[in-house]
């Protein structure tokens, strides 16, 4: 398509702003509204959230059929360790014109393949005028809006196709040039919640279409797929008895990988095994097929304990199951006949139990070059309790225990629970390893890529025992795991981090209430991370939506 001039480019722009103006102000006539009342507890304000470089890559793959990844090359953002908060993700100017740049290849691509063109338009613009434009804008608008057009956004979108002509584009490279525009505007590039009823202040429920995006997003990191839209659109979404179906299917579904990836992923800090840096002169063994086998394991770990409606989530701790190919095999010391493909096994070793076992999160919690307690104790603190130990006091003057990166690979021979005495010896430093230290040095078994290990490279034999402030005491990693999944910070951590996952936003004053309503129902059908995402989904949290911020914190 021929390129527009930066005129054209800024009326694009203003084209998209004034139907984002339009539609916030009004209501949708349709069924999928469903009745109209206020929640018996508050769910907080969800600002508008624009979709995450992730679920933008994603989204567009599922409406065009494209392989590209504009999303790829977008400036990340990240808050409270998920890169889809509302509150995170702003629209730079900058930003803006990446995704005016990023519409236009998207569409070009489209419209170069005749295979995915036809996904997009169904009848001959030139031939028929009009009504197959209408037709063709109002089917791919429900799709990349997720919602039906009003009258007001077709006519909008007629007009920019009119003044694309007039600028001497041709019909299919006009029609082109709108698809642009509409993968640009506010209303695909944000997961928006009209008000429907202007000015009021009371929590509403969702109408069927803002449910079904909820619900896909959450659960698929992506648009809503034919089955939700029939759902939305019929307002059926709306009884519990399907929604509840419907987070079963989706939970069956191939695509909810997506939700292993997104939350666990984030959550459990898996995903950054991508771009984690090991020393390959102390770890020569380390090599892209075990960071793939490493990455592919705690994948599958997750997705069968959610889909697993019998395993409570303490199972996540003290599970025996482990997804093993010949090379993972190979690393973890079992013997075997493995291949290329991932293969579920049970390992008998205590010490090599749930996700702490993982060797994906055993390297992620290290540094390039050893372990580092601390590192794997703020990981147990902070990810699995969700109590973060505090930072070290201002101006506090820490032991370097490594100090420059030429002195790594003889700090990767000593002896790290000698070296932690360092910290120790500080009394500002004493309280918080107190805690810290016992946590991390439990998990000393295991080298800085998750192997097991008896001793330092340097002979001296690893002590994995710790005895807690409570008194508890453990040694190693089977009996620590056990330690944690008995913590009673534990349950509920996992259940307020997956709610900040679901929503997508900040936590706020009015969380605890819900949290407690959601605590409670999971409890009531035992536990397990499938009935912890229903709960979520039926909560009022979930299900309806405040329009203005009150005092939220």
């Amino acid at each position: 398509m021929r390129s527009l001039s930066k005129e054209a480019r800024m009326r694009r722009c203003l084209v998209s702003i004034s139907l984002l103006l339009a539609s916030c102000v009004g209501s949708l006539d349709s069924s999928a509204a469903g009745p109209r009342g206020p929640a018996p507890v508050d769910p907080g304000h969800r600002p508008p959230q624009r979709l995450s470089n992730r679920e933008y890559d994603q989204t567009v793959h599922d409406l065009l059929g494209t392989t590209l990844r504009p999303g790829a090359t977008f400036v990340a953002e990240e808050e409270h360790g998920f890169d889809h908060i509302a509150e995170a993700l702003g629209a730079t100017p900058t930003q803006v014109e990446s995704y005016l740049d990023a519409g236009e290849t998207l569409a070009a691509d489209v419209f170069a393949r005749p295979e995915l063109r036809a996904r997009i338009v169904t009848c001959d613009v030139a031939a028929e005028g009009a009504a197959c434009l209408q037709r063709v804008l109002r089917d791919f608008g429900l799709r990349a809006w997720r919602r039906p057009l009003e009258d007001d956004d077709v006519q909008a979108l007629v007009n920019l196709h009119t003044d694309a002509v007039a600028l001497g584009l041709g019909q299919d490279e006009a029609l082109q040039h709108v698809v642009a525009t509409m993968l640009a505007a506010p209303q695909f590039l944000y997961r928006l919640e009209l008000d429907h009823a202007p000015g009021e202040t009371s929590p509403q429920p969702l109408d069927g279409w803002e449910l079904a995006s909820r619900l896909s997003y959450f659960l698929w990191s992506t648009m809503p797929d034919a089955r939700l839209f029939e759902l939305a659109e019929s307002g059926a979404l709306l009884e519990p008895e399907i929604l509840a179906a419907e987070v079963d299917r989706m939970l069956d579904d191939e695509r909810a990988v997506a939700f292993v990836q997104g939350f666990a992923g984030q959550w459990l800090r898996t995903g950054r095994l991508r771009s984690h840096r090991v020393l390959a002169e102390i770890y020569p063994q380390f090599d892209e097929p075990l960071r793939a086998a490493m990455s592919a394991e705690a994948d599958a770990f997750f997705l069968e304990l959610l889909r697993d409606d019998a395993a409570p989530i303490t199972q996540m701790l003290t599970s025996d199951a482990h997804f093993v190919d010949a090379r993972l095999a190979d690393h973890y010391g079992i013997d075997g006949d493995f291949g290329d493909a991932l293969e579920r096994i049970t390992i008998a070793d205590p010490e090599r139990r749930g996700v702490l076992g993982l060797a994906a999160v055993l390297t992620v919690t290290s540094y390039a070059h050893r372990t580092s307690p601390t590192l794997r104790a703020k990981y147990v603190l902070g990810t699995l309790l969700c109590d973060e130990p505090p930072p070290p006091p201002p101006l506090l003057e820490i032991p370097d225990l490594d100090g420059d990166e030429a002195a790594n690979e003889a700090a990767a021979l000593d002896n790290v629970r000698e070296r932690l005495e360092l910290h120790r010896s500080n009394p500002q430093c004493a309280g918080c390893h107190a805690i810290m230290d016992p946590i991390g040095l439990g998990l000393e078994r295991f080298d800085a890529i998750g192997a097991l290990r008896a001793s330092y490279p340097n002979g001296d034999a690893i002590d994995a025992r710790g005895t807690l402030p409570n008194g508890v005491s453990f040694d190693g990693l089977g009996q620590l795991a056990q330690v944690i999944a008995d913590d009673p910070r534990f349950e509920p951590c996992v259940a307020r981090t997956m709610y900040v996952y679901a929503l997508g936003r900040r936590e706020q004053s009015t969380d605890p209430a819900q949290l407690r309503a959601i605590e409670t129902r999971w409890r009531a059908h035992g536990t397990s991370m499938r009935a912890l995402v229903h709960a979520i989904v039926s909560s009022n949290a979930f299900r309806t939506r405040r329009a203005e911020p009150r005092a939220d914190r």
